[in-house]
């Protein structure tokens, strides 16, 4: 399997910003489109769900996934 020379320069972004940083790379399917996106990715512990909350909708983020349980936390705007 390979990929194009386009997504691999995006990729090696995400991967340049995961190691400048947390140096965690996460994925997610968008159901809708069918495609799989990756984004460089802070982990959080548990206990600090709402401190996830927030920093989600600092980067505007949809959700947040608790990896133990594998369950998505929507992130609630007020509009």
């Amino acid at each position: 399997m390979l990929i194009f020379a386009a997504e691999n320069v995006i990729f090696d972004k995400v991967v340049k910003h995961a190691l400048q940083h947390d140096g965690y790379v996460g994925g997610w399917l968008n159901n809708e489109n069918k495609l799989y996106y990756f984004d460089s990715t802070r982990l959080f512990p548990e206990d600090q769900l709402e401190e996830a909350l927030n920093f989600g909708k600092e980067n505007g983020q949809l959700s947040v996934f608790i990896l133990s349980t594998a369950t998505e936390c929507v992130i609630e705007y007020q509009h």
